[in-house]
């Protein structure tokens, strides 16, 4: 092999060397991304309708619309991670 293809064939490698830590950076980033949305969004609206449930259960429901408006949360919540997940 030639000094001309060598220096090539080194460029070669050191550039997809490159760009296989980008799109592995990338996958890494996408996976956080998606966990986080999952915990914002879905766990944290779950634990929150939980307590509201035992709320309204000790309060005879007084205000059921509460419970309604934060199921709406959660089914939003389980969209966007969805949405994320694509």
């Amino acid at each position: 092999m030639s000094k001309k293809k060598k220096v090539l064939f080194l460029i070669s490698i050191g550039f997809n060397i490159f760009l296989i830590a980008i799109v592995a950076w990338g996958i890494i980033t996408m996976n956080f991304v998606k966990e986080q949305v999952l915990v914002t969004e879905v766990q944290y609206n779950l634990v929150e309708l939980e307590g509201l449930i035992e709320n309204q259960i000790d309060d005879n429901w007084s205000e059921p619309n509460l419970v309604t408006t934060k199921l709406g949360d959660v089914l939003n919540g389980i969209r966007l991670g969805m949405k994320t997940g694509k």
